[in-house]
């Protein structure tokens, strides 16, 4: 793994680890709290970070297939940094998505259910890294709905930032009046 993939890798497992230390707690009840009608409680959230962490590593192993055919090289300045490909961005992340329909969640997930399908996805999507290191990701793009189109290593950090602005979001529904204790 090169060290762009590498760092990465390890900030977006410092995410799931500060997302997990926010819900770890929660009960049920906690978790299928709705703060509104047209609002998502936290587990309908956690369900949502599944589904795009499921589609960002189905995405990227048909990119790899394409790389494989292709004979991609390896990334020259794979020993850079990747951590900031996203930072153009920083202002248009902070308006409000409507999700697409594969990555909308469904209410009322058993907890278990919940976190394990967040191991799952985890998982799979550290593994397509590992075997995307051989090729320059940089080469390797798909279009994101809202912002535009991202290289492979833009689509793996996209993975935690979204994950830290739903942490936001779930903060925010802790902190409501009528949030259950």
């Amino acid at each position: 793994m090169n060290n762009k993939l590498r760092e990465i890798a390890e900030e977006i497992t410092q995410q799931r680890q500060k997302l997990l230390q926010v819900v770890g707690d929660l009960s049920q009840r906690q978790l299928d709290f709705q703060p509104a009608p047209e609002t998502w409680s936290i587990g309908e959230v956690l369900h949502h970070l599944f589904l795009i962490e499921t589609l960002i590593t189905k995405m990227a192993g048909r990119l790899l297939e394409q790389a494989q055919q292709a004979e991609l090289q390896s990334d020259l300045k794979g020993e850079d940094s990747a951590l900031h490909a996203l930072d153009h961005l920083r202002e248009v992340s902070q308006n409000k998505f409507k999700t697409i329909p594969q990555t909308s969640p469904h209410a009322g997930m058993a907890k278990s259910e919940l976190f394990i399908l967040l191991q799952q996805s985890r998982i799979a999507l550290l593994r397509v890294m590992n075997a995307a290191a051989e090729y320059d990701l940089n080469l390797l793009s798909f279009p994101h709905p809202f912002l535009g189109e991202l290289d492979l290593y833009q689509w793996f950090l996209f993975a935690g930032r979204h994950e830290q602005r739903h942490r936001q979001q779930i903060r925010g529904v802790l902190k409501n009046a009528e949030f259950p204790v």
